[in-house]
């Protein structure tokens, strides 16, 4: 089975991020930066609002799992952002859990109501049946903080995911833009619960060149250890300012 993580960047380059998905044909993305508008058409910039809709339709999805944090009115189009999981096969259950806050409706982009420091985060679970086994795909987007090890609120936020997924039964896979280096004290909250793939496979960093900052590894899959690994890497294709994650596992 293979599962993606990608910080989409909010869809800007979407046509790229379709094609990636049709490359590598993951059973399962995890998503942060999603922008979605349902079944509304806006037509400038579409790219960025429909970028949930073209990655279901280019892998052929069966499922769709958006958790929005917010809401904002473009152009009179209520328009939801946020993490999103799309999956080739039907959920047992889903869950979305604030880590901090909640879902704020109608922000005012230029009033920034909704600060990086107060605003909501949330933690999507979804599970599903792997061959009679049930399985947990978590996907968070982490508080942010200007420098990649992170802070005390970093740390109190990233404990919050750990609480939540200490109660898992079974094979756990945690996908995300944690916005954290895999040797930051926030990641020491998973230390004997969860194995970080970044760290182990030694990656270096997971952004691309677009980003405005290079040699963070700031991307993570981890895994519980029923979750038997194939395969782990970073995908060198330009289709956002983070690198795609791939794993390729067995349960």
């Amino acid at each position: 089975m293979k599962v993606m993580q990608l910080n989409v960047w909010a869809g800007r380059l979407t046509n790229r991020i379709v094609e990636l998905v049709k490359a590598e044909q993951p059973d399962v993305i995890c998503m942060q930066e999603v922008f979605g508008a349902g079944d509304t058409e806006i037509r400038v910039p579409n790219n960025f609002f429909d970028v949930l809709e073209r990655v279901a339709h280019a892998g052929n999805y069966e499922t769709t799992f958006f958790a929005p944090k917010y809401s904002i009115d473009y152009g009179g189009h209520l328009v939801e952002y946020g993490n999103a999981m799309v999956l080739n096969q039907p959920l047992l259950s889903q869950e979305t859990y604030f880590v901090q806050g909640s879902y704020t409706d109608k922000i005012d982009p230029a009033a920034s109501n909704v600060s990086r420091d107060d605003g909501p985060y949330n933690l999507q679970i979804a599970q599903i049946n792997i061959d009679s086994t049930k399985l947990t795909i978590a996907n968070h987007h982490g508080f942010w903080q200007p420098e990649p090890i992170g802070t005390a609120k970093t740390v109190e936020c990233m404990q919050r995911v750990a609480d939540k997924l200490h109660d898992v039964d079974g094979p756990l896979i945690l996908c995300g833009d944690l916005n954290v280096s895999a040797d930051s004290p926030a990641m020491r909250v998973f230390d004997g619960f969860l194995e970080d793939l970044t760290a182990t496979h030694n990656i270096k960093s997971t952004l691309s060149k677009l980003h405005y900052v290079e040699n963070v590894a700031c991307d993570h899959i981890l895994v519980s250890p029923e979750v038997n690994v194939k395969g782990y890497r970073a995908v060198d294709v330009l289709a956002s300012d983070h690198q795609a994650l791939i794993i390729e596992f067995e349960v």
